[in-house]
């Protein structure tokens, strides 16, 4: 099990160390970091700045938060959103079989209840 926490072009670099902030805090390990860029040309053979950074918590999500991790985890939640919000990167959450979860559109609520299934 695992869960992947995806950041879409220009913007990703800038939301990388807030994500990775946050998946260390969900999991309490190192995030595994790769990047995925197409193979796809634009205009006049300009690879497009689409590429995508994936980090991947292996083990997923630690189970045994105290009420008080999750609040602080809550708390982190919802800065990364605020910087997604405003940034305009897209990014999604990906967590178990689950549907990714469009984190340009999502609440701190949404992601807290898509961790806790």
């Amino acid at each position: 099990m695992s869960l992947d926490l995806c950041l879409h072009g220009p913007g990703a670099a800038a939301l990388e160390p807030l994500a990775l902030d946050l998946l260390r805090r969900l999991g309490g390990a190192e995030p595994v970091r790769r990047v995925d860029v197409p193979a796809a040309e634009g205009e006049r053979g300009r690879v497009l700045n689409t590429a995508t950074v994936v980090l991947t918590l292996v083990g997923g999500v630690n189970d045994l938060l105290s009420l008080e991790d999750r609040f602080h985890l809550t708390e982190a939640v919802t800065r990364f959103l605020a910087e997604v919000h405003a940034s305009g990167t897209p990014a999604t959450l990906r967590y178990r079989l689950d549907p990714p979860l469009d984190l340009s559109r999502a609440t701190a609520d949404e992601v807290m209840d898509r961790l806790s299934r």
